[in-house]
């Protein structure tokens, strides 16, 4: 945890600027003069929910969004100097959180009766589940594989990414009411046609690109591709 001395040093170089650069950065828009306003006030609390309420991933986020061409990368500061650590102090900010109990609830909107399959635990179908939850539709969440998450289970490592913070980000979405079921493949376990027949009204597909990526690398003797 960091001291909170520094964390005041650091919201305290916000400019708070009339068009906030580092929000349009964003590209879901975090309020991000707000927030570190609070921090300032040491409202460490209202700083979380005002995450929260735009971004329930919020703690996912500020350990592995490149925030050096987004947010980070949009600050006044960074033209002359050093940008905002704004994702710093958004860990900062969660952590305490967490430290403390403290919780978001998320209103749920009782708009919608639909009942919605998302194929794919990943960033994409449980930013999708989160929404569609939001709004009062019955969600359910596939995965073929034994852990949800997709590529933040799979593919970051425990350095950069803690599997703590996804076990706590799968849980909050639990406790929304949304469900998860594992070990069902697409194709295998279940079909868009067993779905459909199983009373879901929308199928939302969320598997990610799971073919791997090559790289042209180099022998540094011969200077040519291998």
């Amino acid at each position: 945890m960091e001291k909170i001395d520094d964390i005041l040093i650091e919201a305290s170089r916000c400019l708070n600027c009339k068009k906030p650069m580092c929000r349009k950065g964003c590209p879901i828009a975090t309020n991000i003069p707000t927030f570190i306003s609070k921090i300032k006030d040491n409202n460490f609390k209202e700083a979380y929910t005002i995450l929260h309420e735009n971004n329930l991933m919020s703690q996912i986020c500020s350990n592995i969004c490149p925030v050096e061409n987004q947010c980070m990368g949009s600050c006044i500061r960074g033209i002359k100097g050093k940008p905002v650590r704004i994702n710093y102090l958004e860990k900062f900010v969660n952590d305490w959180a967490n430290q403390n109990n403290i919780t978001y609830e998320v209103p749920i909107n009782k708009v919608s009766n639909k009942k919605v399959a998302i194929i794919g635990s990943g960033p994409a179908g449980m930013a999708c589940g989160i929404e569609l939850k939001k709004s009062g539709a019955d969600v359910t969440i596939f995965e073929k594989e034994a852990k949800c998450g997709g590529i933040l289970e799979y593919g970051i490592p425990d350095f950069r990414l803690s599997k703590d913070i996804l076990t706590n980000l799968i849980d909050k979405l639990k406790d929304m009411g949304i469900k998860f079921q594992t070990n069902m493949e697409l194709g295998k376990d279940i079909t868009l046609e067993s779905l459909k027949k199983e009373g879901y009204d929308n199928i939302f597909l969320a598997m990610g690109a799971e073919k791997q990526s090559t790289y042209k690398l180099t022998d540094e003797k011969t200077r040519k591709y291998p």
